[in-house]
Formats: structure tokens, sequence, C-alpha cells
């Protein structure tokens, strides 16, 4: 998986499925989701995961993190080799609680429970600093 950009407006991301030799790429590359303009020229960071329930999450950071338009976004799937949806909301964006520039989501699961981490800048009584905030639970109902 990877961003694209073969211009200064917009970006792809595209996934390459590999071969067993995980250097090899096998087939050409499935474009998974296209970006507008107002995301800015770089999308990183990226994450994919899918949970039992077969619905795939890709999560990115989109913009520069000196701006306030800095943020983690993401789009879902049910069949990874078609396009994402984009969802109608970011997941996380400078102000949100406080936070600066959040980034580099990861999700993992801890037995029944999704865990997603990031990165943010925090402002201090002593200054700025780049914290990692963790255990956003995703519990199941």
């Amino acid at each position: 998986m990877w961003n694209h950009s073969s211009s200064l407006e917009g970006y792809s991301i595209l996934l390459q499925k590999m071969e067993q030799d995980t250097v090899t790429p096998s087939g050409p590359p499935v474009k998974i989701l296209d970006q507008p303009n107002e995301d800015g020229q770089l999308a990183e960071a990226l994450a994919l995961m899918r949970p039992d329930e077969g619905i795939y999450f890709l999560f990115f950071r989109s913009g520069c993190a000196r701006f306030p338009t800095y943020d983690v976004k993401y789009a879902t799937n049910s069949n990874i080799t078609e396009p994402c949806t984009r969802a109608s909301k970011e997941l996380l964006k400078s102000g949100d609680m406080g936070l600066l520039a959040p980034g580099s989501v990861s999700v993992g699961r801890d037995g029944k429970t999704w865990c997603l981490t990031f990165h943010t800048r925090v402002i201090t009584d002593w200054g700025r600093s780049r914290d990692v905030y963790g255990k956003a639970d995703f519990e199941r109902h």
C-alpha cells in the first residue's frame, strides 16, 4: 500500500498484491482511494486493518502538521480490491481534546478489544511535546 501522486493536486492510495517472497509484485496495483485537493498533497501513516466482521478500515493522515487542517481520516470497504468509501468526518483533527497535529494511527487487538494508538503534540506548562496516546477501545456490543 502506498501513496501515489503524479501532480501537486491530490493523490491516490494504491494497494499492491505481492508474491510469496514479499518483494515481487503480483499483477498491477489497485487504486483503493482517491483524495480530493482539500486533503492536501500528501497522505502518510497508512494503516489497513480488518476485524473479524470483514469490513476493511483504511486509516491515513492528511495535511501538514504545521497547519490546523492536519488530521487522521479513514475509509471502509468490504472488498479490498475495489475503491474504499471515505468516512463523512475525520477520525481525529487538530483541536479535538486539545490535541495538535494528531497522526500515525495504529490499530491492534488485545483479546476481543480493538485498540487505537496515535501520536500528537500537546502544549504543557514546560512547552510543546510530542506524546503517544493509546487504548481507545472499540468494544463489541
